[in-house]
């Protein structure tokens, strides 16, 4: 490869892309270096000379004809008198470097895989010759970016840093003065800190998917970027306190959506996310440059890899911690993936960009400076007064201190702010059970005396019971086994409770994949006559949609009970087993005037999931006042065969969704799909509001819009692409827009489609699961996962597009669409 000691802004040539942008004038982005002199960067630091310091990667995913080094290097560039920067290696002997950080006395800390090493050049020679570990991880995890990375100093000069969640492995940390951590095996991700040297190592806080980025503002606040939560977006933004648990256990799997785990602060004793950012986020950072514009001052910068851009985010005041704010600071396009991100004494940013959305090493990379185009007044950064009261107030509960009027099972039980309730949790002493039973069952207790036996409050409290079934999972408490399975009887079950029960089962049982469906439990359920009809709703929503314990009669008996949850759940089960005997339960159910209405809806819109749809039950119901019903009915109608009675009555409807339903062409005057501000528009002078459950039908409809095809949301559809249940939290409208516009515009390397072709000529089309040993394993458009041999395999393409096909919105009717945006948008 070829080395370039003397690099220049102003001579090089951009390879490949646009220059990124600021929405902001007062701020321009320039080219420092580029290929080859700079190939997949990843951590970036700058030390009180101005040298920037570079880890360039060239073992994070290797292709076999890869011709790059065998291992990693830091690169170091530094401003010259000219305007220039030479290029000179500093250190190369590492492997899996992720993260770069600038020390003391001219110490240099390199974040591998598995160990943080600290090197520095003594000899003044420009080259490291002097080597220390400063804490190593010895664990059988070697995948490259779920290991230790997110370096930064706290308020004391201490190092912080974070370890992701290491595929489950169990592993040892240990420091230079043989303190150690363990982690058990499937725990989540962690944030820790030691000394300069590696000594007096502890933990930080827990349950973290990926903590990639770390920062430490100048009043002492802990901030971090938590990277890809399983297929559960949105990545997070997070305020770090000492013994905080932001949610997640790998031991719960990897799809995201499992009862005991949480993204935002949605279970007891977690905590919330301050804001939701945009995909791959990579670092964080407080912006304290006195060269900028002043409002920058503060604010938090945040590298999204996958948005191709830098966030910035003005906090404000949510309780004792933050809420935010988030504009660009910089944009760019595809070719833009930003990664590291370090402040340099002149207030000027420096930037790694990895330039392509391979997940593999290559040939690729940039180096960026952002900097105003002048030089702005410094205005001293004043410490806003929330920050110092809400450090104060929880300084204060986690040492114990209280008012007068106040207690810690109080504040713990019913504080709005889940920080004092975290703070109120951390002295409730330890017992039996975690403080967040305990003080559920204390308070129990108080307005039910008698009640004081596990089984009893299980039954009486719902609360009490999730809290207990999810202490028995984390714990693996085999002596709690007999009342986990004694709550599934329990006839009021809620389904949360009901899914908390049998999870929990599984992990006793040692089920790797317990947010897998898992049969024998439920079926078991399923079978008994004596089951009340509560209960067997929820086992009819657990059960996959095509399991062949559901037939066609019961299914019937069910729509015709008296219990509106089962009803619900049968008439759900139906449009996958619709066939004449359920058609017939279904139409008269749909044109029941005295039938709940949320019921007849759901009924007609499973009518409308037929091949060929009933058109005289549909036609029907055109004719009723409710315009609900008449939009179903509308919908279903589409793909249905009309003789001359349903075609008169449908053609006499002027609307969009008329013409639609007769396969005609309906009146659309609908913009480019890259303009995305105008289809917004037109939603927005729609009268009225959105209606959300009219989005949900349209989101599970198999003729429109089809999203249920391949995403799931409160588990149901089909899980091909992300889950979608909580995206409302992390997304702004735009941008979900944006995706369902632009399919290919972005994908997640995890979600790209392959091309297999095998020796006898076939091929297949799927999304990589597993590639290990004999066999590869891909996922369908189905949703089911299929199994290659890789003996068979001669030859495998990435397609680098989306499943999901574009054009999807002009299957609906602008009403339609924003009906769905408003209801993907719910909070849930």
């Amino acid at each position: 490869m070829r080395i370039s000691l003397l690099l220049t802004v102003f001579s090089l040539t951009l390879i490949g892309g646009e220059i990124p942008k600021s929405p902001d004038s007062r701020i321009i982005v320039e080219l420092i270096a580029e290929t080859p002199d700079i190939v997949t960067p990843t951590g970036i630091s700058v030390d009180s000379e101005g040298r920037v310091f570079v880890i360039e990667n060239h073992t994070h995913f290797p292709l076999k004809d890869y011709k790059g080094p065998d291992h990693d290097r830091l690169l170091v560039f530094t401003p010259t008198t000219d305007g220039k920067h030479k290029r000179t290696v500093f250190f190369e002997d590492f492997r899996v470097g992720m993260d770069v950080l600038v020390g003391m006395d001219g110490w240099i800390y390199i974040a591998e895989r598995s160990r943080i090493l600290r090197i520095r050049d003594t000899d003044n020679d420009g080259k490291a010759n002097q080597t220390e570990d400063v804490i190593l991880l010895k664990t059988t995890g070697t995948y490259p970016h779920n290991g230790l990375s997110g370096l930064c100093w706290d308020l004391n000069g201490d190092l912080i840093f974070g370890l992701g969640e290491n595929l489950g492995h169990p592993y040892t940390m240990t420091g230079t003065d043989s303190s150690t951590l363990d982690g058990a095996k499937g725990i989540g991700g962690g944030i820790f800190r030691c000394t300069t040297t590696g000594k007096k190592l502890q933990q930080i806080a827990r349950g973290f998917w990926n903590p990639f980025g770390n920062c430490v503002d100048q009043w002492g606040n802990l901030f971090t970027v938590d990277n890809d939560p399983g297929h559960s977006p949105p990545c997070r933004l997070l305020h770090v306190i000492q013994g905080g648990d932001y949610g997640y256990r790998f031991k719960f799997g990897r799809t995201g959506i499992h009862p005991f785990v949480a993204w935002n602060g949605e279970l007891s004793g977690t905590l919330p996310m301050i804001h939701g950012t945009g995909e791959g986020p990579c670092e964080v950072l407080q912006f304290d440059s006195a060269t900028f514009p002043s409002e920058y001052r503060g604010r938090l910068l945040v590298t999204s890899w996958g948005d191709h851009r830098i966030e910035s985010y003005e906090l404000n005041q949510r309780g004792t911690s933050f809420g935010a704010k988030m504009t660009p600071l910089i944009q760019g396009d595809d070719s833009f993936r930003p990664v590291g991100l370090a402040a340099a004494p002149d207030g000027n940013l420096y930037l790694t960009d990895w330039n392509t959305s391979s997940y593999n090493v290559n040939s690729k990379g940039r180096l960026w400076r952002i900097r105003p185009t002048q030089n702005f007044k410094a205005l001293a950064i004043k410490k806003p007064e929330y920050i110092q009261h809400s450090q104060k107030k929880l300084k204060a509960l986690l040492n114990g201190k209280l008012l007068p009027d106040q207690s810690f099972e109080k504040l713990a039980l019913n504080h709005p702010d889940p920080f004092i309730r975290h703070a109120a949790l951390a002295n409730i002493p330890a017992g039996s059970f975690p403080p967040t039973l305990t003080v559920k069952i204390q308070a129990h207790q108080k307005t039910n005396p008698r009640s004081t036996s596990m089984d009893t409050m299980t039954q009486r409290d719902p609360n009490i019971l999730f809290e207990f079934l999810r202490w028995t999972a984390r714990s693996g408490n085999q002596e709690a086994r007999p009342l986990v399975e004694a709550s599934l009887k329990y006839p009021n079950l809620s389904y949360k409770n009901f899914r908390a029960a049998l999870t929990t089962l599984d992990i006793l049982d040692g089920n790797s994949k317990p947010d897998i469906f898992n049969p024998k439990l439920a079926l078991a359920i399923l079978n008994n006559p004596d089951t009340p009809p509560n209960l067997r709703a929820n086992v009819l929503r657990y059960l996959p949609a095509d399991h062949k314990a559901i037939n066609d009669h019961q299914l019937v008996n069910w729509i015709q009970s008296d219990h509106p949850k089962l009803q619900y759940e049968a008439i759900w089960k139906s449009r996958y087993h619709l066939n004449e005997v359920t058609r017939i339960a279904l139409s008269l159910l749909a044109l029941n005037p005295k039938a709940e209405r949320t019921l007849r809806l759901e009924a007609i819109a499973t009518l409308g999931t037929a091949e060929s749809p009933d058109s005289d039950t549909l036609t029907k119901l055109l004719t009723l006042k409710d315009p609900a019903v008449r939009s179903e009915a509308l919908r279903s109608l589409v793909g249905a065969h009309h003789d001359a009675d349903t075609a008169g009555k449908v053609n006499a409807i002027k609307s969009p969704g008329a013409r639609r339903a007769m396969g005609k062409p309906y009146s659309k005057n609908y913009p480019a799909a890259e303009n995305t501000a105008a289809w917004l528009k037109q939603m927005d002078a729609l009268p009225g509001k959105a209606d959300t459950k009219a989005g949900q039908r349209i989101f599970f409809n198999r003729k429109v819009a089809t999203c249920g095809l391949c995403h799931q949301i409160n588990e149901r559809g089909t899980r091909v692409g992300p889950d979608l249940t909580r995206i409302g939290h992390g997304i702004t409208r735009e941008r979900l827009l944006e995706s369902i516009l632009q399919p290919n515009k972005e994908v997640s390397p995890y979600l790209r489609l392959w091309l297999i072709t095998l020796e006898n000529g076939t091929t297949h089309t799927g999304i990589a699961m597993r590639r290990g040993g004999s066999g590869e394993a891909y996922l369908g458009i189905d949703g089911k996962e299929f199994r290659l041999n890789k003996s068979k395999i001669t030859d495998k393409k990435e397609l680098y597009t989306s499943f999901m096909p574009p054009g999807l919105a002009h299957t609906l009717t602008i009403s339609e669409l924003r009906n769905l945006l408003a209801f993907l948008m719910e909070k849930r």
